[in-house]
């Protein structure tokens, strides 16, 4: 009869105390006992029974050293309880680990259950709570050179695990030996368990004798219905050779949900979320460290640890989430020539920063293989000396050396970096609701009626609803034809072309420059406004026919100085409002200003300001809309032709002429006297260059002009 053995160690100093060392293990035959087994605390006593007060077994303190009893059966005969694999073990009170050792030490190997026996064990926490308030709560194994071959031990039902550290999983030293695994969860969503601790939720450690070739045999796995958190460290933490698997459940830390820096992590499923919140003091970063964790801010890490061993990351599935969702950096600065590989088939991968707002951070050591999967955020590259952004890739996505960074065959992406680079590559492609679908994904996107291109990159949507959020979230200011979108308005007119029609979007309010016209092309303001706080809003050049128009209501062109400068070709006013900001009102700054040869024709519209409204040196035909000014001249003739043949001209005088030419063959000119907003008596008054301007005035004509 072989005999397996459970080590459940307790410490304590004045209430609680258990500890089955690794060399004073109990065995209990099974075939004499049931296979559950109840775990209650009394006092300084924690009792392991069948539920007969005669079939337990009590770990007590002893004077000097922690002791164990067999209570049931008979020592002097070698009569032992037995516990087996496929045991469950049924807590039946909270259990509370805090004080020391009897002798008043506070060693680490007190205040905690150690299982090192070699079995395979369930725990059912019955809705219970297993803590330490002085170091890890569970601890399977030993990570020593002795540690136990084969130790399982499974959590599930419903409770709670917390600690300093929370459950800590030990390999051995012989790398063909699976020491410990720790599963937490069933699988069959039935569980709610609760691991919390301030770091290092769940870990694992491996022994390491400093020469490489041992830090081996922890594994992880973690299922549905588990909850790991992290208050202010790593979540679950593998910096040793084993393997981790997520293939369910909650994973949240507010520095890093996951960082592997050894081993083998597959993702399956869960969420996994980092809340870290970046502020001035503290951003997203990996720093050096040998002997712990490297990374903040990431939902998964990968950081090669100084023992230089293999990592391989596989992700199916799953929701990731963190400033960088999926962070793959080289903090200790390792060049060995390690096996360092990432595959994603699947899972949605977000990045929640600002500055980067990446879904993958990944590294130049490293082979990482999109052919599936959801990314929502930017991909960037960290070489040995700088961290590159996708869109300053080429588009292999090479370095000078050939190292090929990404290798993306399919999935869906939604950062505009990722998609300027999608382009240009042989993979289908189709982008729906704002993501671009690559590979396989793509042939599974919809198409649909609202089709568009933004900054000629053809986009799909499901509703117009879904259109216009993506259109607003890509931050498009005006559009070519009814299917063509584009980011800035300078992309816009290069799309529309000579004698193409550009209508504005939104509201664009912060222009630094003026819009440049160099050939013949409506512009409609569709009721939205334009408006550049420093200068013009458009300058028509040699070759420019600029027609304003507007669609919509209410659409204004507002300019610090004159809003429109025709200085060569044509400018035709149809529509909109065009104005001057009230704060730069000067003899110099007019609504719109026509230099000497170009012409200005307005058929619709309104130009209202307090200065000028119209400055003409050129050839301006009025015969439709209006020209207000409130506190100069509605026109001001300086030279060449000025024709009236319908339209408001109101000012404070009507028309003012230096010289030039004025017909008027209709509208109506009008001069408001400066007490009042009624008309003037004066429909025409003449004066000489020195004289003051003479406000209610229709028509003021300089006298040696005629």
């Amino acid at each position: 009869m072989s005999h397996n053995t459970l080590i459940i160690s307790l410490f304590g100093c004045e209430h609680t105390f258990l500890k089955i060392p690794p060399h004073e293990s109990f065995t209990f035959d099974l075939q004499r006992f049931a296979n559950i087994w109840t775990l209650t605390q009394d006092g300084n006593n924690l009792k392991l029974s069948t539920g007969s007060g005669d079939d337990e077994i009590s770990y007590t303190d002893a004077p000097g050293k922690i002791i164990a009893t067999a209570v049931a059966g008979d020592e002097s005969d070698n009569t032992k309880i037995k516990l087996a694999s496929g045991d469950t073990i049924k807590l039946d009170a909270d259990i509370k680990m805090s004080g020391k050792d009897s002798e008043d030490n506070n060693d680490s190997n007190y205040n905690m259950l150690v299982f090192n026996s070699g079995v395979s064990l369930s725990l059912d926490l019955n809705s219970y709570i297993i803590e330490s308030t002085v170091n890890r709560a569970i601890n399977i194994g030993n990570q020593t050179s002795e540690s136990t071959e084969g130790n399982v031990l499974t959590i599930i039902g419903t409770g709670t695990i917390k600690g300093v550290y929370g459950i800590g999983v030990m390999g051995g030293a012989d790398a063909s030996k699976n020491y410990s695994t720790l599963i937490i969860g069933s699988g069959n969503g039935d569980d709610n368990i609760t691991v919390t601790a301030p770091s290092y939720t769940v870990f694992g450690n491996g022994f390491y004798d400093g020469t490489g070739s041992s830090n081996v045999g922890a594994n992880i796995i973690i299922n549905e219905g588990s909850n790991i958190i992290g208050t202010s460290g790593v979540a679950v933490y593998n910096p040793q050779v084993g393997t981790l698997t997520v293939n369910g459940g909650t994973i949240t830390s507010s520095t890093t949900a996951i960082e592997i820096r050894a081993g083998e992590l597959n993702v399956t499923g869960g969420t996994i979320t980092s809340t870290f919140t970046p502020t001035d003091d503290e951003q997203f970063n990996a720093i050096q460290n040998g002997n712990g964790s490297t990374t903040k801010g990431a939902g998964i890490a990968v950081a090669q640890h100084t023992t230089d061993k293999d990592i391989s990351v596989n992700v199916s599935g799953g929701e990731i989430s963190g400033v960088v969702a999926l962070s793959v950096t080289n903090p200790n600065n390792r060049n060995s020539n390690s096996n360092l590989s990432i595959d994603i088939t699947g899972g949605t991968f977000t990045g929640t920063g600002t500055d980067p707002v990446a879904a993958v951070n990944g590294d130049s050591r490293y082979d990482l293989t999109i052919n599936g999967g959801s990314f929502k955020g930017d991909f960037r590259v960290t070489t040995a000396t700088e961290t590159i952004s996708f869109s300053d890739l080429n588009d292999a996505a090479e370095s000078d050396t050939g190292n090929i960074y990404f290798t993306i065959k399919n999935g869906s992406f939604d950062y505009e970096n990722i998609i300027e680079y999608l382009k240009g590559t042989d993979n289908e492609s189709k982008v729906l609701d704002g993501t671009i679908y690559i590979g396989e994904s793509a042939k599974a996107a919809l198409d649909t009626d609202y089709t568009h291109e933004i900054d000629d990159v053809p986009y799909y949507y499901s509703t117009e609803e879904a259109a216009t959020a993506d259109l607003d979230r890509k931050g498009v200011k005006a559009s070519v034809g009814s299917k063509n979108y584009y980011t800035t308005i300078d992309k816009a007119l290069t799309a529309a072309g000579d004698g193409g029609i550009v209508k504005l979007y939104t509201n664009v309010e912060d222009l630094d420059s003026a819009i440049s016209i160099d050939k013949a092309v409506t512009f409609d303001l569709n009721g939205k406004n334009l408006k550049n706080a420093s200068g013009s809003v458009f300058t028509v050049t040699t070759d420019g026919a600029l027609t304003l128009a507007d669609s919509g209501s209410g659409g204004t062109v507002t300019g610090l100085n004159n809003a429109v400068e025709v200085e060569a070709g044509t400018f035709n006013f149809r529509g909109g409002t065009i104005t001057t900001d009230e704060t730069n009102v000067t003899d110099d700054v007019a609504a719109v200003s026509v230099a000497d040869g170009a012409t200005f024709n307005i058929t619709g519209g309104t130009i209202e300001t307090e200065g000028k409204g119209l400055d003409n040196q050129g050839t301006s035909k009025i015969n439709g809309g209006a020209v207000y000014s409130t506190g100069a001249q509605a026109i001001y003739n300086q030279n060449q032709m000025l024709k009236i043949l319908g339209g408001l001209i109101s000012g404070r005088i009507g028309i003012k002429i230096l010289l030039g030419t004025l017909k008027v063959l209709g509208g109506k000119i009008r001069g408001i006297a400066a007490t009042s907003s009624s008309e003037g008596d004066n429909v025409v008054e003449y004066y000489d260059t020195t004289g003051e301007n003479k406000y209610g005035t229709a028509i003021y004509v300089n006298k040696s002009s005629i």
